[in-house]
């Protein structure tokens, strides 16, 4: 059986940040060796994060909720907005059906209530918003009534179980989601 890797982000940020040495077990991203000099800010490092990773897990270079309290200690309120800002896109509304079925689960907070209302509402394939959050909706749902655990697993774990449902939306789109 393969024992499944873990880096140190602590060493890794320390490495960043200047701060210390790295530890001849800390794994470096790629594009970075531990002779490099470190980055003037993590803004710089996140931003650059987009054009080019530094890492080749998906989730280490999306900042999906800038305004999240974890990143309080790495951004300035500057450096927030510049995120918030850099290639910001303009969202259309969601169509009427998708936010009609979405608002069915408003207020709603117990698990079976939520199973039983999923079980109420199936949409045909070609209702491609709809079918698309139903089964999200319903796999989440999985989740919760399996009690998954979500601490204690790696990466890889969680982007096998989490990031589908990103992934998934693109079914029926041009675009394509690359994991």
């Amino acid at each position: 059986m393969k024992v499944k890797e873990r880096v140190d982000w602590t060493a890794v940020d320390a490495q960043i940040h200047g701060e210390g040495t790295s530890s001849p077990n800390t794994q470096v991203p790629s594009g970075k060796s531990s002779s490099s000099p470190p980055s003037k800010s993590c803004t710089s490092v996140r931003l650059s994060s987009a054009e080019k990773p530094l890492s080749t897990i998906p989730s280490h270079s999306l900042i999906r909720d800038p305004l999240d309290p974890c990143w309080s200690g790495y951004f300035t309120k500057e450096e927030i907005q510049e995120i918030q800002m850099h290639n910001a896109l303009q969202l259309r509304e969601l169509p009427e059906g998708l936010q009609a079925y979405l608002q069915l689960f408003a207020n709603k907070h117990v698990l079976e209530d939520l199973v039983e209302l999923h079980f109420r509402h199936r949409f045909h394939l070609s209702q491609v918003d709809e079918c698309w959050a139903e089964k999200a909706i319903g796999e989440v749902l999985d989740l919760y009534y399996y009690s998954y655990n979500f601490f204690n697993k790696t990466q890889n774990d969680l982007l096998r179980r989490l990031w589908v449902f990103i992934e998934k939306c693109f079914d029926e789109s041009v675009f394509e989601a690359v994991m």
